[in-house]
């Protein structure tokens, strides 16, 4: 009988000690502590921050001209300069369908699946690289551009030397260069100086 009394008493005095026990709900690193050793604390006091970063999120903001070349599980290179420019390969998991008004980019998150070393932190800033399918395309100056309104129009001269002002569509600008998805051909003429001298119609002398 007092046997069973002591291994009742032992019973309820390690189910105190496993109360005072913290387990966390899965592996992780520990951030820095709000209380040291030794210290009283209350039901629902934060002691300290638990990170999982085995895997790491990567937030992209990609111009919109590329949202028909982003798809799921697509790979990407995310370098990052503070530490030696060391690279890691993701790959893209969500992507939000909605543009921004101010920036016209939209979100994709991508993840990195092996953060070796826990060399990546949270908030840590990267270059990220997404490589797209190669393509020919039109690329001509910027001072050939004759914005109206939400349109975009160039002069192209005919085969009579005569103008015509074509709408265009535009994609990405490099180096002083605009891309032109739609609206003219590589063979056409285009005028690139003096385009607020001339108006369609006028006829040109190509020189």
């Amino acid at each position: 009988m007092e046997k069973k009394k002591l291994e009742g008493k032992f019973q309820e005095i390690q189910a105190k000690l496993n109360d005072l026990i913290i387990k966390a709900p899965f592996n992780g690193i520990i951030g820095t502590k709000n209380y040291s050793n030794g210290s009283f604390i209350n039901p629902g006091d934060v002691i300290t921050s638990l990170y999982d970063i085995s895997k790491i999120k990567v937030e992209i903001y990609i111009p919109e001209i590329y949202i028909s070349e982003i798809y799921k599980k697509q790979f990407f290179i995310a370098t990052l300069p503070s530490i030696n420019n060391t690279s890691f390969k993701g790959e893209l998991y969500a992507i939000n369908p909605s543009i921004d008004k101010e920036t016209r980019t939209f979100k994709v998150i991508g993840i990195i699946k092996e953060n070796n070393n826990y060399s990546l932190k949270p908030g840590m800033m990267a270059k990220k690289i997404i490589n797209f399918d190669s393509k020919n395309s039109v690329l001509i100056p910027e001072n050939c551009i004759i914005p109206i309104d939400d349109e975009t129009f160039v002069y192209v001269i005919n085969k009579k030397n005569i103008i015509n002002k074509v709408e265009v569509i535009t994609g990405k600008r490099i180096d002083g260069k605009v891309e032109i998805i739609k609206g003219i051909k590589l063979s056409d003429k285009i005028v690139f100086e003096g385009i607020n001298k001339l108006k369609a119609g006028s006829k040109v002398r190509i020189e």
